[in-house]
């Protein structure tokens, strides 16, 4: 008699190809999944920025200056409360400005995730928490 030959299973060779390829479709979702996490995050930022941005407008419209920094905004109701960054150790950052020309200004800065590393012009270098200097920035004439 000939012996009989078991042939249900998969070979090891067979499991580690799946798992291999299993692997790598993981590794391409997390990457994925991740990119997705930091542009919502930075489309936040700039929307809160927009909404702080609205607020100061309107402030300016009544009170004819903007405001030396952002405290009156809340209390005075332009804002319900004033928009914090998505990750707990970074912030915004606002910079009341003069022109040469004297005329108010200010620069709203904010650090963005996918941004470049370079500084935005208008925010002087300043700090907005551990992401180190602010890479994007919104004024009274939108972004610059």
């Amino acid at each position: 008699m000939k012996p009989m030959r078991h042939t249900a299973g998969f070979t090891l060779l067979e499991l580690l190809v799946v798992i291999s390829i299993m692997g790598i479709l993981i590794a391409i979702g997390v990457q994925s999944y991740t990119t997705l996490n930091k542009q919502a995050r930075d489309g936040r930022r700039i929307s809160d920025l927009q909404t702080i941005r609205t607020a100061l407008e309107s402030y300016r419209s009544q009170n004819g200056d903007y405001p030396a920094d952002l405290s009156p905004i809340v209390p005075s109701g332009y804002l319900n409360n004033l928009p914090e960054d998505p990750v707990p150790d970074r912030q915004y950052v606002y910079l009341p400005i003069t022109t040469a020309q004297g005329q108010a200004s200010y620069a709203l800065c904010a650090s963005r995730e996918l941004a470049g590393s370079l500084p935005a012009s208008g925010c002087n270098g300043q700090n907005c928490g551990t992401a180190g200097a602010c890479n994007y920035q919104l004024g009274p004439l939108g972004e610059q």
